[in-house]
C-alpha cells in the first residue's frame, strides 16, 4: 500500500497556477517456481545434465489520484477557476516461464582431449491489461461522487517470447600437451512477438481500437558463429 502528497506553484506572466495533489494505491503480486534437475554419469568419460524449472508470476494493482487545480489570474483578468480531478487505474498482469537446459561432457584418452555440448531453450509469457479512467469537476464535494468520465483508455499488453541456445567446444592438446586446437560453435536463436493495443474509451462498456497508439512487434535475431584456434608454446615463451 501507498499514499502521498504533493504540492507545487507554476508562475507565469498571466496567472500563478497552483496544484495539490494526493494519491494512494495498493498493488497484490506474487508468483510461484519450481525446479527440478538430473545429472547421469554412464561412464568414467562421459558426464550428462538436465534441469527444468518453470513458474508463473503475476498480481494487480490499483492506484487513485486527485487533483485540485486553481488557477489565479488576478494578475491581468481579475478572476480565479478551479479544477477538480480524480483518476483511477487498474493494472493486472500475469507471467508464465519455462526454462530447460542440458549438458554433455566427454573426455578422450588423451588429458585435456574433450568436447562440451551445452543446450538451453526457454519460453515466456506474458498478458497485461491497464485500465484507466479520469473524472472532473466543479467542487471537491462532486469529486468523489462523480460518473462521467472525462477521459480514459485501457491497453492490452501481450508477449510470446522463444529463445534457444547451443554451444559445443572441443579441445585437443597436442606436441606433449605445448600445443591445443580449439574449435566449436555458437548459436543463440531468439524470436519474440508484442501485442499492444490501445483503445480509447467512448461510452460505459464501449472502447475504440486507437490505431495511432497500437502496434504489433514481431522480433527475429538468429546468430550462428563458428572458431578455432592453435596455440603453441615454445620453451618459456
Amino acid at each position: 500500500d501507498f499514499e502521498g502528497e504533493n504540492n507545487r506553484i507554476t508562475h507565469s506572466a498571466e496567472y500563478d497556477k497552483y496544484v495539490n495533489q494526493s494519491n494512494d494505491g495498493e498493488n497484490r503480486f506474487g508468483g510461484e517456481s519450481l525446479r527440478a534437475g538430473a545429472d547421469f554419469y554412464p561412464n568414467d568419460k562421459n558426464s550428462i545434465n538436465f534441469a527444468v524449472e518453470g513458474g508463473l508470476w503475476g498480481g494487480n494493482g490499483e492506484s487513485s489520484t486527485n487533483y485540485e487545480n486553481y488557477f489565479d489570474y488576478g494578475k491581468k483578468l481579475s478572476f480565479s477557476d478551479y479544477e477538480y480531478v480524480r483518476s483511477a487505474s487498474d493494472d493486472e498482469n500475469e507471467s508464465v516461464w519455462l526454462n530447460f537446459s542440458s549438458s554433455w561432457q566427454h573426455d578422450f584418452a588423451r588429458k585435456g582431449h574433450q568436447i562440451n555440448f551445452i543446450a538451453n531453450y526457454s519460453r515466456s509469457q506474458r498478458d497485461e491489461d491497464d485500465d484507466f479512467m479520469q473524472y472532473k469537476a466543479s467542487t471537491l464535494a462532486e469529486l468523489a461522487n462523480v460518473t462521467a468520465v472525462s477521459y480514459g483508455h485501457i491497453i492490452a499488453n501481450d508477449k510470446d517470447q522463444d529463445r534457444a541456445r547451443v554451444n559445443i567446444d572441443y579441445s585437443l592438446p597436442f606436441a606433449d600437451n605445448n600445443g591445443k586446437f580449439e574449435a566449436g560453435y555458437q548459436g543463440d536463436l531468439s524470436h519474440s512477438v508484442t501485442d499492444y493495443d490501445f483503445s480509447d474509451y467512448v461510452a460505459p462498456g464501449q472502447y475504440k481500437l486507437n490505431t495511432v497508439f497500437t502496434n504489433d512487434i514481431t522480433f527475429k535475431r538468429y546468430i550462428n558463429a563458428i572458431y578455432s584456434t592453435v596455440s603453441r608454446t615454445f620453451g618459456g615463451f
